[in-house]
């Protein structure tokens, strides 16, 4: 069970980065999806569906512990999709999810930052949020 974000930076060279999580801190699955569908009423009481005529998307909100090495990679590739954002850029993080039956492949954006909180001597809890694009 883990889940792998990669990143490669198209500005300033092509460093690639990947962090791999396996080591989760809740016992939930950090995979849901974007609630887009939705259900009306009409007078005569019959359901009607709307919101988009597709599959939802995914979203990814994964804590987990890190080594500081994987933290820092976490970091690096973070600043990268940020820099590479603020030029105007097109940027796709991918993600490979094994956590739950099938491995599921996506591109992603990051939707919420990473943090980070002090876990141990070497390790740290580092969260961070995607969404599929």
């Amino acid at each position: 069970m883990s889940i792998t974000i990669s990143y490669t930076q198209q500005t300033g060279g092509s460093t690639s980065y990947s962090v791999t999580f396996e080591h989760f801190t809740e016992g939930s699955l950090p995979r849901s999806y974007i609630d887009e569908i939705s259900f009306d009423f009409t007078t005569a009481g019959s359901a009607v569906k709307g919101g988009p005529a597709r599959v939802p998307k995914r979203i990814w909100a994964i804590s987990g512990v890190l080594s500081d090495a994987d933290t820092q990679e976490l970091e690096s590739m973070y600043r990268a999709w940020a820099t590479d954002i603020g030029t105007g850029l097109s940027c796709v993080v991918s993600i490979s999810d094994s956590t739950f039956g099938s491995t599921v492949t996506a591109s992603s954006v990051v939707s919420t930052a990473p943090t980070y909180s002090k876990f141990g001597p070497n390790d740290w809890v580092a969260s961070i949020g995607l969404t599929e694009i």
